[in-house]
């Protein structure tokens, strides 16, 4: 399943050196495995490994705690929020205290991340604007549809979305 999975590349990354968070809604790692034994020899691995856990009602916790950003007033990050606000992104994407969509990736803190595209364009200003324009060219096979913003409609969207830490 794929919270094993989640845990076995958590694993590997964190062998390899890198900082590693296991987000999981579940309350445990994996939900394959009913034997509570196995997983407390699972979240044990993973946390001498250095991997911090996220699970269950700590994550709905955290997640209910982080408000959204309100921009200052008069800005392109705010122009670009009532953008995000009054458009068909709020169905596929959460915000929180602006959008609680539930297809694509929650965009709460996609600031705070090194990138976007699941990984495969660096998330800054340029990428970011480009995958908008045209998330079919940048990731082939990419569910997200382009609703043809351009000009200051994109720009201020983009700041906004940059105001996600």
């Amino acid at each position: 399943d794929h919270y094993y999975m989640g845990g076995v590349l958590a694993e590997l990354l964190a062998a390899a050196g890198r900082h590693v968070t296991l987000v999981t809604p579940e309350s445990k790692v994996s939900a394959w495995t009913e034997n509570t034994m196995e997983q407390g020899r699972i979240q044990a691995g993973l946390i001498d490994l250095g991997v911090e856990l996220v699970m269950g009602q700590e994550l709905k916790a955290a997640l209910q705690a982080t408000p959204g950003v309100e921009p200052a007033n008069g800005t392109p990050a705010s122009r670009g929020a009532h953008i995000f606000a009054d458009s068909p992104c709020t169905t596929c994407h959460t915000i929180n205290g602006v959008s609680k969509g539930y297809i694509g990736p929650d965009l709460t803190h996609l600031a705070s991340r090194k990138t976007i595209a699941s990984g495969i364009l660096r998330n800054d200003p340029q990428h970011l604007t480009e995958w908008i324009e045209h998330p079919d060219q940048m990731k082939p096979g990419a569910e997200m549809p382009n609703f043809a913003l351009g000009g200051d409609q994109l720009n201020d969207l983009v700041a906004y979305l940059e105001s996600l830490k």
